[in-house]
């Protein structure tokens, strides 16, 4: 990553880059990727890297690494062992092709080109609320800010390039 591709605060009316500005309000950086077989970009700024295969609760396994279900209860738990502020991602799996989750609520039905994902997403709710329902316990939550991003789209009927502007245009939350 260049340093004027990262995100950029105000500070004061002047544009600060993330890695200062952690720097400045002492702010340690966790990355947690929780896909098995993706290399982290060891070039953000963060303190900590955390991948799958450092992972060992006895979560289940899918295709690409943990399922969110298991996930993203146990990164609230790891959130809290961190000295406030901090800051974080985490990287999951379920919403990305072969879309692996286990099947624990009715399928959605939805055209065959985007069934797969769509449900995958509808999953990837479930593990979200029970992210969010956990974290609201926690002494941080009031003073923490949330961002929920994708890093792609997928295949619709659309049919993207992989590489086009169209299929990394996503929503941020």
């Amino acid at each position: 990553y260049q340093s004027e591709e990262l995100v950029k605060y105000w500070e004061n009316g002047e544009p600060i880059e993330l890695p200062e500005y952690k720097q400045r309000k002492e702010i340690r950086g966790v990355w947690v990727s929780n896909v098995a077989n993706i290399d982290t970009p060891k070039g953000l700024p963060m303190e900590e890297y955390v991948e799958a295969r450092d992972i060992n609760e006895g979560f289940r396994k899918g295709k690409l690494g943990y399922h969110d279900t298991d996930i993203m209860p146990w990164y609230v738990e790891q959130l809290s062992t961190h000295q406030r502020p901090f800051f974080s991602t985490l990287f999951t799996q379920s919403t990305h092709s072969p879309y692996d989750y286990p099947k624990i609520f009715e399928e959605i039905e939805w055209p065959k080109i985007e069934k797969q994902y769509v449900n995958s997403a509808h999953y990837t709710d479930i593990a979200l609320k029970m992210f969010m329902d956990k974290a609201k316990q926690q002494p941080w939550y009031d003073s923490t800010l949330f961002v929920f991003v994708a890093d792609h789209s997928h295949a619709t009927y659309k049919n993207h390039a992989l590489e086009s502007f169209e299929h990394h245009r996503i929503p941020m939350l």
